[in-house]
């Protein structure tokens, strides 16, 4: 269940040719949830032989087998503040202004839990620095032909499928395994653990974030000119940027550097070879107390351009 309360307070100013805009918002999300998710268990297998041979008993042919273990029923509370500023200015005639700032201030929930090796699990960094200027600019060429600009930052909020991995990631209130079926006292299919005291030592997996850890951004800007064409209709061309930094990105570093690869065979459509691709085989972990630890980064980045031609003809006075 997700509940959103949301105060705040705002301001407007006609002051000669100026629209001035400022306020402040305050956000709380109370959360709980009620999930033991793979509790049953899971084995994965890389083919269908693999599964048939588990199938009838007496062999571990599976890739990996995971299970969790712990306490269904959690709740938490993440809050926002944040404050904004905006002036929209009738510079001229034919120019129109808009520049402004926003900050937001994450406030994120913390676990009572921590892992002894890996002192970052349960904790989640809440930034101090989400500012976002806006700018955007109208220039009226003529009559029936407008300029238009803008451009501004946008954070991506923490959902709370993340925050909820996160609080979880010392592995204490739950705990997640994974068993290669390689280690000792790892299960035969479809057997499952009753309790992680009984589940082979140094499997479980932790997950935490980096010190300096942010939320994803994007850097929106957008260009247009519209031409009206008679009284009802209108052409416009736009043009639209959008990359994104410091995107989520998610490592296992509960491995050593590979020093073994394979090297596959490509075939075409006439099964004759084509080509080969060869690849590292990561086998071995850097702590056998563990099975993966995985590290949430910023690491990750996207882009996207777009050139949108755009035609609008208003049929009627109530229509478009």
């Amino acid at each position: 269940d997700v509940e959103r309360k949301q105060y705040g307070d705002h301001i407007t100013a006609n002051i000669g040719s100026h629209t001035i805009k400022l306020g402040a918002i305050w956000t709380t999300s109370p959360v709980r949830i009620n999930d033991l998710n793979d509790y049953a268990g899971t084995y994965y297998y890389s083919t269908l032989t693999d599964f048939a041979l588990d199938l009838a008993g007496g062999a571990r042919n599976y890739a990996l087998f995971t299970q969790r273990f712990g306490t269904a029923d959690r709740k938490f509370t993440s809050k926002e503040f944040a404050v904004y500023f905006q002036d929209a200015w009738r510079l001229l005639p034919r120019l129109s202004v808009t520049y402004g700032a926003r900050w937001e201030k994450p406030v994120l929930p913390q676990s009572h839990y921590s892992d002894a090796a890996f002192w970052r699990a349960g904790r989640l960094p809440s930034p101090n620095i989400d500012g976002s200027p806006v700018l955007g600019a109208v220039y009226r060429l003529r009559d029936d032909t407008v300029v238009r600009f803008g451009g501004s930052f946008y954070y991506a909020p923490q959902p709370n499928e993340l925050v909820d991995a996160l609080l979880l990631g010392s592995a204490k209130e739950q705990t997640p395994i994974t068993v290669n079926r390689t280690y000792t006292a790892a299960p035969y299919f479809p057997k499952v653990f009753s309790s992680y005291s009984v589940a082979p030592a140094g499997t479980k997996d932790v997950v935490y974030t980096i010190n300096k850890f942010r939320n994803p951004l994007t850097v929106l800007s957008t260009v247009s000119i519209e031409q009206r064409l008679g009284s009802r209709s209108s052409v416009s061309l736009n043009y639209l940027s959008s990359p994104g930094r410091r995107l989520w990105t998610l490592k296992n570093v509960n491995l050593t550097d590979p020093t073994t690869f394979r090297t596959y065979t490509i075939l075409n459509s006439a099964g004759n070879t084509a080509g080969s691709y060869t690849t590292y085989l990561w086998l071995a972990r850097s702590s056998t107390a563990y099975g993966r630890v995985y590290e949430v980064a910023n690491q990750g980045l996207s882009s996207y351009n777009a050139l949108v031609a755009r035609f609008d003809l208003r049929l009627g006075q109530d229509l478009l």
